[in-house]
């Protein structure tokens, strides 16, 4: 992921020289005339640009701000800016009379380099604002450097710094595989930290020396003679062989013991036989609310005279995948699968802790009026919504808990009017001292290159005491309890007895040497799976009382 700079570049690369032609550049250079007009259409872009990337990350949409070159562009336009302006009229010394403060260059450069050298020693706290600045503090000092005047210019001209900045690129590029392949067999510690330093260092310097034969290299070698064939026909061979290793050739080259654990990446799943996966169904806090008919990729129904199960809330949905896969290959049911990361289902507030005013969350109303209009459209007779979203502690006050009922009955009102009903997840355990894991659990298992001190401290086992869960998230436990008795409508399934059985005095993130918790609240597919059993017997159990005949629901009130 990395080389997502090579992306934008690239682009920026094929996109700038047709500038250049707009603008009257060619073979015999330009005029002044010329070089106004670029500089004039280059500042338009890099407003424009700018404009991109303060929406994106005013908008708490962090990915394309960071990614996207039109979110970037305004740092390359920069750059080129700084040459025009540096460049002036023809030389370095008609820009220096065009300056007021000439004779005081070499000092503010200095300055400049100093401020620089803080930003990178003490960051900023606002990220936003620390990129502008060291993107617009660098472009100054590349126009008032002058090679041979003042300390910055004497000190970034230096032998050694100018071999670290050839070399920067090539760093850059090999430091983080080479972390992330120490991270996925021996671990990065203290004992790997060398290691890991001389490997990148011999790797940026091959690399670099490759670069340089294919950049400057003398003679007749087929990438010199023939670069138009050459360098497509290594790029095609290139993107072969990266398609190979994703599918068919996937694992030939892993050499330790490859199991279905190595697939369960919280962030990559998907239901075998359907478009239900990650990419489709389980969407980022920020992101932009799809249209309409997305819903129907998240949605599979094999069998058409079955009712079907929408499984709808925050990222918890997507844990329970595995769970929902064995459902539907069960044949008992259809499954539907959505969700928004961070956002409760149904919506209410306010929230537990406030966070329903919290920027990142801003499109959880709208992503809960999205989905109930289309459950209102989707639902049929014996259909089930189940709602799974985190939950945890007592309510803070009256009001969020009077929110949350009223929320609850209204989404029972609008499924019970289509001849279907609410299941409601009741809480899990929360291991607030966990250490989430941010990589696959495969990396848990012992292997003949990953020893057991190379484990990474994620991997242990969490506890919390069963009596402090219990007493946390008490109110809200009976809060549903009530609804299961007054709403027939309404059914709650508690997992926290399955995964942390009675009699146990901790609850803990593994069963037996099985891990069922990936992170401190989040189950994995094993966890799902210990769930199975027990909620398709809780289906059969309801399923046998005669699910389709309900009271009506209460209307709002107060508890």
């Amino acid at each position: 992921m990395h080389t997502w700079s090579l992306g934008v570049e690239e682009q920026f690369y094929l996109f700038w020289p047709l500038l250049l032609l707009a603008c009257g550049f060619g073979l015999a250079g330009a005029d002044r005339l010329h070089r106004r007009r670029l500089a004039l259409v280059t500042l338009l872009l890099l407003v424009a640009s700018l404009a991109v990337y303060l929406g994106f990350s005013l908008n708490a949409q962090a990915d394309p701000a960071f990614y996207l070159m039109p979110s970037r562009l305004w740092q390359l336009a920069m750059g080129c800016l700084a040459y025009l302006l540096h460049r002036g009229s023809g030389t370095v010394r008609d820009l220096g009379r065009a300056l007021p403060f000439d004779r005081h260059r070499s000092t503010i450069a200095t300055g400049l380099v100093a401020v620089l050298g803080l930003l990178l020693v003490i960051p900023l706290p606002l990220l936003l604002l620390n990129g502008l600045l060291i993107t617009g503090l660098t472009a100054m000092l590349l126009v008032l450097l002058q090679p041979g005047r003042g300390l910055a210019a004497s000190l970034l001209g230096h032998p050694w710094i100018v071999a670290i900045g050839l070399l920067s690129y090539s760093l850059y590029l090999w430091h983080w595989p080479i972390i992330v392949l120490v991270r996925w067999t021996i671990g990065v510690n203290r004992w790997t930290t060398l290691p890991i330093l001389a490997a990148t260092f011999i790797a940026s310097l091959l690399s670099y020396r490759l670069e340089i034969l294919f950049r400057y290299g003398k003679g007749e070698a087929p990438w010199q003679s023939k670069p138009l064939l050459f360098f497509p026909t290594f790029s095609i061979l290139v993107a072969g062989v990266v398609a190979g290793l994703q599918e068919p050739f996937k694992g030939l080259l892993f050499a330790g013991r490859y199991k279905s654990e190595a697939a369960e990446s919280s962030r990559s799943k998907k239901i075998d036989g359907t478009t239900i996966s990650t990419a489709n169904c389980f969407l980022e806090p920020t992101a932009p609310l799809p249209p309409d008919a997305w819903s129907k990729r998240c949605v599979a129904i094999p069998h058409a005279d079955r009712p079907t199960l929408y499984f709808e809330g925050d990222s918890h949905v997507q844990a329970l995948m595995a769970l929902a896969q064995q459902v539907l290959h069960e044949g008992s049911y259809n499954v539907s699968m959505f969700a928004r990361g961070g956002c409760l289902t149904p919506y209410f507030s306010p929230w537990p802790g406030g966070l329903q005013n919290d920027e990142k969350y801003r499109l959880c109303r709208a992503h809960d009026r999205s989905r109930a209009k289309f459950l209102k459209s989707a639902l049929k007779t014996g259909d089930r919504v189940v709602v799974v979203s985190f939950i945890h502690g007592p309510f803070d006050s009256v009001q969020s808990e009077r929110a949350y009922r009223n929320s609850v009955l209204n989404l029972a009102r609008d499924a019970q009017g289509k001849g279907a009903s609410l299941v409601v997840f009741a809480p899990l355990p929360l291991f607030t001292d966990s250490v989430d894991i941010a990589f696959p659990l495969s990396l848990c298992r012992v292997e003949w290159f990953r020893p057991s001190w190379a484990l990474s401290s994620a991997c242990q086992s969490a506890r919390v005491k069963r009596d402090r869960e219990i007493s946390d998230t008490s109110s809200l436990r009976d809060l549903l309890l009530a609804l299961d008795r007054e709403v027939p409508a309404i059914k709650v399934f508690d997992p926290f007895p399955i995964v942390c059985p009675v009699g146990q005095d901790f609850c803990s993130s593994f069963s037996g040497s099985q891990r069922i918790f990936r992170d401190s609240n989040h189950l994995t597919d094993a966890g799902a799976m210990k769930l199975y059993p027990f909620f398709r017997a809780f289906l059969a159990r309801i399923d046998a009382g005669s699910p389709h005949a309900s009271s009506p629901i209460p209307s709002r009130t107060s508890r």
